[in-house]
């Protein structure tokens, strides 16, 4: 049973961590998805629109050597 308890209250603390805005630079072979995956555990679509509005990007392209910036998903 503590056991339990312990291995609990290690996933709320981590749940209750604030996240913060990261950058990345994108890489030869990089896609939304894959760096939604990354960032966010997810590469769904509502994740790849966070990285979007945060950069100003409309589409799937982006060149290699961009920094994006990679807010947190709340």
């Amino acid at each position: 049973i503590n056991k339990v308890i312990f291995e609990w209250a290690k996933v709320s603390k981590k749940s209750n961590q604030k996240q913060e805005t990261k950058s990345y630079t994108v890489k030869a072979g990089d896609t939304l998805y894959n760096i939604a995956l990354t960032h966010y555990g997810s590469g769904n679509a509502d994740n790849q629109q966070l990285i979007r509005s945060a950069n100003g990007i409309s589409g799937n392209s982006i060149p290699v050597g961009t920094v994006l910036t990679i807010p947190p998903n709340n």
